[in-house]
């Protein structure tokens, strides 16, 4: 930061320069609340830069923030990295990603859930061409897949990618007391729930 010009009077208490050292330096990302659980001081993160087709840094995660934002729902985490060549640039935008080992869940795929804001169901092949409303508890999303906590096993089938739409708690609970066949006009393919 450059605070002062030619010609510019200057006193004994002011500040003409500020430098700063970027050959390591700060990245700070928002994580949403629901994945705060997951992030944790001295995990690895890998930084890329968005607009560049060049390998990212690794750095590590070195302060989580205790406070929600209570608009975006979101915290802010603290990633220290190398910058000996000076590619991240104060005030840029970069990419975080964070691997985080859940082992094996019963998942589903995310278009699957029916969500009404008050309950969550799947349609579990019922066999004999029926499927069977299930409502679920969902836990952990992550690439196009919602974890099942309970309501579905493993091994079973449920209806992926049904190309009928719920927008009520009462259609909802008018398709929850009726069984849906496969030879309903509904364009349902069926997926296996399974583990990972």
């Amino acid at each position: 930061a450059k605070a002062v010009s030619a010609g510019h009077r200057i006193e004994a208490a002011s500040t003409l320069y500020t430098i700063a050292d970027l050959s390591r330096v700060w990245v700070l990302a928002d994580a949403y609340e629901t994945d705060l659980p997951y992030i944790e001081v001295g995990q690895p993160a890998a930084v890329n830069i968005a607009s560049r087709e060049v390998a990212g840094e690794e750095g590590h995660v070195t302060f989580v923030s205790p406070v929600v934002d209570v608009m975006s729902r979101t915290a802010p985490f603290r990633i220290e990295l190398s910058n000996i060549d000076g590619r991240y640039r104060p005030g840029g935008f970069v990419d975080v990603s964070i691997s985080i080992p859940l082992g094996e869940r019963v998942v589903v795929p995310s278009e699957s859930v029916l969500d009404s804001g008050i309950r969550k169901v799947v349609f579990v092949d019922g066999g004999e061409g029926r499927f069977e409303p299930r409502e679920i508890e969902t836990g952990v999303r992550t690439n196009g897949l919602i974890e099942a906590r309970s309501g579905v096993m493993a091994g079973e089938r449920v209806v992926a990618g049904a190309t009928f739409f719920i927008d009520s708690e009462s259609q909802l609970q008018a398709v929850m007391n009726a069984s849906v066949t496969k030879g309903d006009d509904n364009g349902a393919a069926a997926s296996t729930g399974h583990q990972h």
